[in-house]
């Protein structure tokens, strides 16, 4: 087939797929998790079962054999090459197309001073007036805390937990993080901790370019960062590209611009999180890892010399329970209430500035609510000066079929 490799198609590593009804229709989502593109859609049926064969041992021909050997269907090599067709030109598959396509966005990723917004137009208004009255509205309508006073007070701020969920589920929720924010003295900088939801080579990864949005360009410190990366013998830009289309970042930037202000003085430092799941599996406290108590130590000690007002962000959501995370049943209402209790269990022990109490919480069942923020919470509970926290706001967002759910909550911390 003309401009793909598809006669042992293998599908990338960090694509994600999921079962989703399209009116009235079974289908299986793939979805790139670097977004590179939109993803794509696959019957639920015979094709969505031969693509756990796309996995670079097996030829179409081996696919056709599996396909009536497993499933008793007989399938035309044309038919499972129009499948591979479809899954190399969304750039799903290890082929030349899809590192082609990549090059080139890393190239002119690399090559800009700025990280452009990437989700304006797409999850929020690409105008900025449209995107202020957007804003506003997670303030003032039905789940929001209410207006704010600019007229900042020193509250002791330390830092906030906020969701990364998509505005339209959580914007309520954020809004009750960044009002601690609004009300408070603007601090010298914001440390954001994101979640990277592609696969990473490192633990963290730091960018040095400013971040643009709709209502401005949030300015990264520069100094802070390269200061980080000198008490780091690890290479924390290794895996910078991940800030390109990263939301759990963008997502705080935007909400911070809109509380501080056109005004805003303060500068940002970005960092993402990657996986810690291999400590839960092996029983491990994060630091055992020389690569994690380094950057810590880092991140700490980079942030005491400057002697700057810090306030530290995480942008993190917690359970991802239903069909479209591997679970088998759906999420109703008795599950729901069972998971809202175990997470709010959990958010005391955040509250509590108890990072090795939710440590041992999620070792007890190995993350069974696969809560994606606990890298970046673990960070900040490790590396933020504060005494006490406080729960501002919980809820539940609901997948577009209502089967699978998401939570999150909002918290502020103090001095």
């Amino acid at each position: 087939m003309e401009g793909t490799a598809v006669e042992y198609p293998r599908i990338r590593p960090d694509v994600n797929a999921f079962p989703l009804s399209v009116e009235g229709q079974a289908m299986i989502c793939f979805q790139d998790s670097q977004r590179l593109s939109e993803g794509t859609l696959i019957p639920q049926a015979v094709f969505a079962r031969i693509v756990a064969f796309f996995d670079g041992r097996h030829s179409i021909r081996d696919i056709q054999y599996e396909a009536m050997k497993r499933y008793g269907e007989l399938l035309y090599t044309e038919q499972i090459e129009a499948v591979a067709e479809q899954l190399d030109r969304a750039l799903l598959l290890e082929s030349p197309r899809f590192r082609q396509a990549l090059d080139g966005l890393m190239e002119d990723f690399h090559k800009g001073p700025v990280r452009p917004s990437f989700f304006s137009g797409k999850s929020y208004a690409s105008d900025p007036s449209g995107l202020k009255v957007e804003m506003e509205g997670y303030f003032t309508k039905q789940g929001g805390p209410g207006g704010f006073s600019r007229s900042r007070r020193a509250s002791g701020l330390r830092g906030i937990l906020a969701p990364h969920i998509d505005f339209q589920r959580g914007g309520h929720c954020y809004a009750w993080a960044y009002r601690a924010v609004a009300e408070a003295e603007e601090a010298d900088l914001y440390i954001i901790l994101g979640i990277a939801h592609a696969p990473s080579k490192g633990r963290f990864s730091v960018t040095l370019k400013d971040f643009e949005t709709p209502l401005g360009v949030a300015r990264t410190d520069r100094d802070f960062v390269n200061a980080l990366s000198r008490r780091c013998s690890q290479d924390i830009f290794l895996d910078e590209f991940l800030h390109r289309s990263e939301h759990s970042v963008e997502f705080q930037v935007v909400f911070l611009q809109y509380v501080l202000g056109p005004e805003m003085k303060a500068a940002i430092v970005p960092i993402l999180c990657g996986s810690f799941d291999d400590y839960l599996q092996q029983g491990k406290v994060p630091e055992e890892d020389p690569q994690v108590a380094e950057f810590l130590g880092a991140l700490r000690s980079v942030a005491i010399e400057s002697q700057k007002r810090i306030c530290f962000i995480s942008g993190v959501d917690l359970s991802h329970m239903g069909p479209q995370f591997g679970d088998a049943g759906a999420m109703d209402g008795l599950s729901r209430s069972r998971i809202q209790q175990e997470d709010l269990e959990t958010l005391e022990k955040v509250a509590c500035v108890d990072a090795d109490g939710f440590l041992r919480l999620l070792q007890r069942d190995m993350n069974r609510r696969r809560i994606c923020g606990f890298p970046a919470i673990y960070v900040q509970l490790r590396t933020m000066e504060a005494l006490r926290g406080e729960v501002l706001k919980y809820d539940q967002g609901a997948t577009p079929d209502g089967r699978s759910m998401v939570s999150f909550a909002a918290l502020a911390f103090y001095g």
